[in-house]
């Protein structure tokens, strides 16, 4: 689908816009996955922890509240201060956090 948007110039993030993001938000490991999930499909969200430097995301959701929960849920696992930081491809940060 980004390949489809960027072909007619609509908005969509370009790995370089990832990348930079990436490390803004100070993670250090799976830069790849990060890219990924601004092409992954239907709802999705994705949750950050940053004193771990974890994220997780989950995407093809029937509704946005539920890749939030299924995210919030997953990140959990490994981090207690996981929060969303992205509903699809808005960035749910304070800006501050990012861009």
């Amino acid at each position: 689908v980004d390949a489809s948007l960027r072909a007619w110039k609509l908005p969509t993030w370009s790995p370089a816009q990832a990348r930079e993001l990436f490390a803004k938000l100070g993670l250090t490991a799976r830069a790849a996955a990060f890219e990924q999930y601004f092409a992954a499909p239907g709802e999705k969200a994705m949750a950050l922890s940053r004193s771990r430097k974890h994220f997780r995301y989950t995407f093809g959701s029937q509704t946005l509240d539920r890749a939030k929960e299924a995210t919030l849920n997953d990140c959990a696992k490994a981090a207690g201060d996981c929060v969303i930081a992205f509903e699809n491809d808005t960035f749910m940060l304070p800006s501050g956090g990012a861009p």
